[in-house]
């Protein structure tokens, strides 16, 4: 009797911790498809955001292209961790099309990462020109409400004496355009990372298993899944 008993008790336990390796291995599968469709929700947020910084469209006016940059620093954020969030592995296996769809936004990433470190000669520009226009607003070939509204954009203080506020318009003005290019820098250097290790060392490591039609995806850490025993 007590024997039967003991065998009961070990066939339970075993049970519960079968139970729980099944839960947790459910857990993660559904965290390995929902991360994904969540940072694919991201990445096409923040590209419609890019795309509204274009709206209304206005290249002849500086302060519009100063805001323009601006506007484009600050929608960069949500497609790094959009992209982050597909392409970073939290499973060796993986089906087929999620290998192919991942092969595909790496270039995304390489794109974005390229657009990131050009919208700083681009900012440098559009400063440029800016602070051409507020110099010539002084001279009257602009509206003279000009500076009112670039120091308005930048939140710069005002003294009332124009020739200070002129002066704290310009620190406002490349102070903003240092900071944005700081930004700029810093995304482009999350894409580029994401491609390099996403994208080329994926490549390398796995170009034999694309070639075999092995459904193997990269990780970080692989997942072993031991067989159930039959006893």
């Amino acid at each position: 009797m007590p024997r039967h008993s003991s065998r009961r008790s070990s066939y339970q336990d075993d049970d519960y911790s079968d139970r729980r390796v099944r839960l947790r291995a459910k857990v993660f599968f559904d965290l390995q498809h929902l991360l994904p469709a969540l940072g694919l929700v991201l990445l096409i947020a923040g590209i419609v955001q890019a795309l509204f910084c274009y709206v209304p469209v206005d290249f002849a006016n500086p302060l519009w292209e100063y805001k323009l940059f601006g506007c484009l620093i600050r929608c960069a954020w949500l497609p790094l961790i959009g992209l982050a969030l597909i392409l970073i592995p939290f499973s060796k296996v993986c089906s087929f099309r999620h290998l192919k769809l991942r092969g595909a936004v790496t270039w995304v990433a390489l794109a974005a990462g390229i657009a990131a470190v050009l919208l700083v000669p681009y900012g440098i520009i559009v400063t440029l020109r800016a602070q051409e226009a507020l110099t010539a607003s002084i001279q009257s070939t602009l509206p003279t409400d000009f500076p009112a509204q670039l120091a308005r954009a930048l939140s710069a203080p005002r003294t009332g004496d124009p020739q200070e506020d002129l002066r704290l318009i310009r620190i406002a003005l490349w102070g903003s355009t240092v900071q944005s290019c700081i930004l700029s820098l810093l995304a482009a250097t999350g894409f580029l990372l994401l491609f390099f290790k996403t994208g080329v060392y994926r490549y390398l490591l796995h170009q034999d298993a694309i070639g075999k039609g092995e459904h193997v995806g990269i990780t970080r850490a692989a997942i072993s899944e031991e067989d159930d025993p039959e006893d």
